[in-house]
This record gives C-alpha cells, sequence and structure tokens, in this order.
C-alpha cells in the first residue's frame, strides 16, 4: 500500500495497531530519509492535541459544564458577534467550529490576542447555527486553556498526553535534542523538485517561535505555539494518539451536517466533536470512525480509530504539488482508507 501512495509524494508513511500488534510501512522519494521516529508537522491533527488539552485543564481545575462556558469570562475580553452580541460563545461552540468564526491569516493578528477585532472575524450566521471551520477558534481554545490551569498552553498539553507514550511538542517544545535531529521539513513538490516548507532548520532546544516576538504572555501571546496545527510527532506518535482514541472522552457529536448546516469543505467534514471529527459509515470507509485529518504547507494526514473493529490507523503524505491548497481527501488518502478497510477485512 505504501508503494501504491507515494506517487507524487516526497514520503508516505502508514501504520495500523489491532489486538496489540502495531505495523509501520514507509515508502520516500530519491534523496529522503524518513523513519518511523522522524519528527515533522502534522497540521490539524494537533486539533486532537489541544482540544484534550482544555479538557485536562477543565478536569483539574474542576469547571462544571466546560462546553457551555462563556470564553469571554475565561479569557478576560470580550468576543461576541457584533450582529447577535447577546449570545454568548461558547467553548462548545468554539471546539465544534459552530461560533461563526472565520478562518483567518492567523500571521496577520495582532501579537496580543485581546487586541483582534474580533467584529470582523465573524461569518453574517448567528453563533452556533453554522458550522465553519476556524483554525483562529483552537487559537482561542488553547488561550482559554491557560486561563483554566494558569500554566503554560505547551506544559497543559504535555500533561494531557503523558499516559499515552507519544513524543512530540507544539512548535518544538519539549521534543529532546536527539529526536529534533531527525526532524523532516515538510515539503511542495515543484516539478521535479521537492521545495521544504517548514522545519528546514531545527534549533537543539527551545521552542521555535512562527515569528518574532517579545517575552511570552500568557492567554496573550498563546498563537505562538500554532495551537491550530503546530504540533510535531513522529509516525510512531500518530499511532499511539490514534490508540488514545480509544478511550478518549470526546467521542461525543457537538455538530452535525444532518441537523445543522455547514461548509463541510467537500465531504471533509460530516460530524464534529470536542476536537474530533467523526464519521458514520461514510462513502470511503465502511465503519464509525474518529479522528482528525491535517493539511498544510505541503503535508497531508490522517490519525484515525475503527470503533467496530478497535483498529487505530495513521498516515503521512508529505510533499503535495505546490499549487495544491485543497482541504478535500487526496486519491491517496481515499487508497489509503480502502486499504486498511480491506487489511480489517471490511
Amino acid at each position: 500500500m505504501a508503494r501504491t501512495c507515494i506517487g507524487p509524494f516526497a514520503f508516505c508513511g502508514l501504520a495500523v495497531s489491532r489486538t496489540g500488534r502495531d505495523v509501520y510501512a514507509s515508502q520516500t522519494a530519491k534523496g529522503i530519509e524518513v523513519d518511523t521516529q522522524t519528527m515533522f508537522r502534522v497540521a490539524s491533527i494537533s486539533k486532537i492535541i489541544t482540544a484534550r488539552a482544555f479538557l485536562h485543564a477543565a478536569d483539574e481545575a474542576h469547571l462544571s459544564d466546560p462546553l457551555y462556558a462563556d470564553i469571554s469570562n475565561l479569557l478576560g475580553w470580550t468576543i461576541r458577534h457584533p450582529h447577535h452580541p447577546e449570545t454568548p460563545i461558547t467553548i462548545g461552540m468554539i471546539a465544534s467550529h459552530t461560533a461563526g468564526l472565520k478562518d483567518i491569516d492567523l500571521s496577520k493578528i495582532p501579537d496580543r490576542l485581546s487586541q483582534v477585532n474580533y467584529t470582523e472575524c465573524f461569518w453574517p450566521n448567528p453563533p452556533g447555527t453554522y458550522f465553519s471551520y476556524s483554525n483562529l477558534g483552537y487559537v482561542l481554545l488553547a488561550a482559554a486553556t491557560e486561563a483554566v490551569s494558569g500554566q503554560r498552553f505547551d506544559k497543559v498539553a504535555e500533561a494531557a498526553l503523558a499516559n499515552f507514550g507519544i513524543i512530540g511538542g507544539f512548535n518544538w517544545s519539549g521534543v529532546p535534542a536527539d529526536r529534533r535531529a531527525s526532524a523532516s521539513p515538510t515539503y511542495r513538490r515543484d516539478g521535479p523538485k521537492f521545495l521544504p516548507q517548514i522545519d528546514q532548520n531545527v534549533a537543539e532546544t527551545g521552542v521555535q517561535w512562527p515569528k518574532p516576538m517579545a517575552p511570552y504572555q500568557p492567554i496573550e501571546t498563546t498563537w505562538a505555539f500554532s495551537p491550530q496545527g503546530g504540533y510535531r510527532t513522529s509516525m510512531e506518535g500518530l499511532l499511539a494518539l490514534a490508540k488514545s482514541l480509544r478511550t478518549s472522552k470526546d467521542q461525543t457529536a457537538l455538530w452535525s451536517a444532518k441537523e445543522t448546516p455547514g461548509d463541510t469543505l467537500g465531504g471533509v467534514f460530516g460530524q464534529y466533536g470536542f476536537g474530533l471529527q467523526i464519521f458514520d459509515q461514510p462513502a470511503f470507509y465502511p465503519n464509525r470512525i474518529i479522528g482528525h485529518f491535517g493539511t498544510a504547507y505541503g503535508f497531508k494526514g490522517g490519525v484515525w480509530f475503527d470503533c467496530e473493529t478497535e483498529t487505530a490507523f495513521a498516515y503521512g503524505l508529505n510533499g503535495a504539488e505546490i499549487e495544491d491548497e485543497s482541504d478535500e481527501f487526496a486519491e491517496e488518502e481515499l487508497r489509503i482508507f480502502e486499504g486498511i478497510a480491506q487489511l480489517r477485512g471490511a
């Protein structure tokens, strides 16, 4: 399957776990060296971890009804829809992408999150009535994590994953030097060449901020960890994350396309929970699966758990076409879903 899916990519990594057995396979283009422990940026798969970090902070703080908490009350500044100011923007709305927030260019937001003009960040739809995927929402969810916990976001995320054996970190936070040395850039393919996009050079220690910044300010500069997509881990880490979904508390759908309208990005979204995509027997897979996809800077990947057969699987494709900005599942991704279904006897 890895040989079939490598196609135009620099790297194809696959990992499957069932009945206690973990299996890995990978293929690379000429001159690319990657193994199961090679670290790379996993894009929006990170949202699973950001959501789990908030739930961990809420549990530790004994926060009652965290889904219904008004994020303005947690952060200390007001976030309201300009045409529906009477409606609180809740954590549940933020986590399920139903707050009405746009997916704005995060590189252009002010350094301090409290300085963002949130009246310009909403679609016309009233909060809670429309699904619109928003990376800004997950930056705010990470800031709320710091507000609830009183700790830096990356440390809360590390604590939330402590029992799953995942080596990784947001923007390289906490990743040991020997694992940083194995880092692989994300690539985009331009004709016959693969052009590095992110992580061409990784420091031996510390956090690599996405842009120069003054000293870190909790809640205000949480964007610097790229909580919407900046987690780094390996194929081993992705499979461990997929296996952790077996005992995940956040498997309930908070939004469903069958009940509430939304932009499904060509069918990529059918239901969404607290940081999890949920599919009940989708067209591309025979069983209920939970997890999350990721696509950014030429990387396409996914972490998934088959709830019926308890099969955990993950994949990473690195080196998408330089002009490919689509969020829809690629042909190779659909081939992987089909292959996993066949492997598990569906």
